[in-house]
């Protein structure tokens, strides 16, 4: 998070804020506050209950650095469809992140090994379930990948309403 307010020492350029000489005594006298501020937060994150509502700027920034490092989403946008009933081979699946990942040039070094795409893949969305098939194959459940066609209209879907998967 930038911090967008500066503070200066007494005499400094005069578009800083003073410095707070007696700081360290305010914050001393806060200290109670403070920590039970921390400890109803630390309390509610521990039972699973949200930190919301934050600051319209840390909400801001946060969805931007989960945008960033979103190592799949690019991928799920363009070639995978949500669609109950469906199903796809891990393996299928895989190849076809590997072969996206060719497309776009990403390095070989940042692509996903096999297992490591699976589990991350079945983190990213609630309606996507994992099972094992009669021949002991890993698929996915609620997903299937799409056709040339369809690929390019869910690229441009996830362009219009990047929150919500393409379909």
């Amino acid at each position: 998070m930038p911090w967008t307010v500066t503070f200066g020492k007494p005499g400094s350029d005069g578009n800083l804020l003073p410095e707070d000489p007696n700081l360290g005594d305010t914050l001393a006298a806060e200290a109670p506050g403070i920590l039970a501020w921390a400890v109803r937060g630390a309390v509610a994150f521990a039972n699973g209950q949200s930190l919301w509502p934050f600051p319209a700027a840390v909400r801001v920034k946060t969805d931007a650095y989960r945008a960033q490092e979103d190592k799949l989403g690019a991928f799920v946008a363009a070639r995978v469809i949500f669609e109950k009933g469906a199903s796809v081979a891990l393996n299928e699946l895989h190849s076809a992140y590997l072969a996206w990942c060719f497309e776009e040039n990403i390095p070989e070094h940042e692509r996903f090994k096999s297992i490591a795409f699976g589990n991350y893949f079945e983190d990213r969305d609630q309606r996507i379930r994992r099972g094992v098939d009669s021949h002991h194959r890993a698929f996915f459940g609620g997903v299937r990948l799409a056709p040339d066609d369809e690929a390019v209209a869910s690229v441009a879907s996830a362009r219009h309403f990047p929150d919500f998967p393409a379909s």
